[in-house]
């Protein structure tokens, strides 16, 4: 089809102001600079931004709300105008979205060159690797999809990758694994939540499964929004170590010479001030940190609702949204995540169940997998931290197993081979009080 490209342009303009379903297919691969004409752009940027808000394009008559600013309504005018004959019943929907993924990837490149010229025209540093990425970024622009997963002729597919252990990341606790598949999807789409009460030990299961999947010499990002980076820290290297939380600080030598010969994986800490951090902001960090040369395989976020959610009428609204875009996010960066909730006053005497979930139940709607920690009057005297499975989409829910809930270390470890941890945890006991008496003047 010979369609140049001032056709094309206003092709793909109509298809935005009158086809919300197809705005939606390239609504986060567009930038409006891919138009040449400026009302367009101005349009477009319009659009862009109320679909980022609302999820849906804009109607006219909310178009007409912003037209009292004359620069916008001179450019509505012009824009809407100029495409008013482009017949858009001609054209099959799979043909211009075709057309429109070649013209973004031309546009994109365009820009992205002429940055780089005008970089060198400004004797500006340019990074090689951040223009290679950009690049590859356009490169990889894809609105053309295929068609899904057929589940006679893909089973093959579906064969492979349950067997390969590459596609799972290990929990590192023995029974959840079991009852998961083997761990969580290490591709992403994911998200899984450990809910409990206050003081029950939410953030430090969070770390556990952080130091876990750096035991595997994963790369983890841990946000925390509850605890300075350096209190995390404390609670990493004591279940990394073994070392007793209460004698860290005084083991600063001993803490260095276990760095030096055992650093597996990697860890980044950040801490964000509470409900300060939006989906959108972690999104931006999680790109600047890809762009300065990090990539992860897991990301926690201690915890979701103490993340900010702008535009949320209400608290279960913005739960429902916080675990919907976090888990977009997981698409995005292909990795799975995993956040924490409360669990409300009523629950807290209570058998776990998903409706005693503070502030947000819709949290549970949009979550993969749902855990609550819980305990019986006699966990505590034997060291016992109960796990629920409330929700999983990957394996078994109803359910619940015991772990070994290590305070002093800050560990939680699988039932099985107690005995041998008890006397592997008495022996590091011993050898902790040693360092201690030799470091003392």
């Amino acid at each position: 089809m010979n369609i140049n490209e001032g056709q094309l342009e206003k092709i793909i303009f109509k298809s935005i102001i009158s086809d919300e379903s197809f705005f939606g297919i390239i609504a986060d691969k567009m930038t409006p600079d891919i138009f040449s004409r400026d009302s367009f752009k101005m349009v477009a940027s319009f659009y862009k931004e109320f679909f980022k808000k609302t999820g849906r394009t804009a109607t006219f008559e909310e178009i007409k709300l912003y037209t009292n600013n004359k620069t916008f309504a001179t450019a509505v005018k012009d824009s809407f105008d100029n495409v008013e004959n482009v017949d858009l019943q001609s054209l099959k929907r799979e043909e211009i979205v075709e057309m429109t993924e070649n013209y973004i990837k031309k546009r994109l490149a365009i820009i992205t060159f002429k940055e780089l010229i005008d970089n060198f025209d400004s004797s500006k540093n340019v990074d090689p690797e951040l223009l290679v990425k950009k690049f590859t970024e356009v490169a990889s622009v894809k609105l053309v999809q295929n068609k899904g997963f057929d589940i006679y002729t893909d089973v093959e597919q579906y064969i492979n990758e349950s067997k390969d252990d590459k596609n799972r990341l290990s929990t590192g606790f023995r029974e959840i694994d079991e009852n998961i598949g083997g761990g969580l999807p290490s591709n992403g789409k994911f998200i899984g939540v450990v809910a409990a009460p206050t003081n029950m030990g939410k953030s430090i299961f969070l770390s556990n499964l952080a130091v876990n999947a750096i035991k595997q010499n994963k790369r983890v990002l841990l946000i925390t929004l509850e605890m300075a980076e350096t209190v995390y820290a404390a609670r990493i290297y004591s279940a990394l170590y073994g070392i007793d939380i209460s004698s860290l600080p005084f083991r600063g030598e001993t803490l260095k010479s276990k760095i030096a010969t055992e650093h597996p994986g990697q860890l980044i800490i950040k801490e964000f001030p509470p409900g300060s951090l939006t989906v959108p902001a972690l999104d931006g960090y999680i790109d600047g940190l890809y762009k300065s040369g990090y990539e992860f395989d897991f990301v926690c976020v201690d915890y979701l609702t103490l993340m900010n959610c702008p535009g949320a009428e209400s608290s279960n609204e913005a739960g429902k949204l916080l675990t919907r875009n976090l888990r977009a996010l997981s698409y995005k960066y292909e990795i799975p995540f995993f956040t924490a909730a409360q669990i409300n006053r009523e629950g807290f005497n209570n058998e776990p169940d998903m409706r005693y979930m503070a502030e947000s139940i819709a949290i549970c709607a949009e979550s993969d997998f749902i855990i609550s920690l819980y305990r019986q009057e006699e966990d505590i005297a034997f060291g016992i931290m109960r796990v629920a499975f409330l929700k999983s989409r990957l394996g078994k829910k109803g359910m619940s197993i015991q772990l070994r809930y290590n305070t002093e270390k800050l560990r939680f470890e699988d039932m099985t081979g107690t005995s041998a941890l008890i006397e592997d945890n008495v022996q590091m006991d011993l050898m902790n009080a040693l360092d201690i008496l030799q470091s003392t003047p």
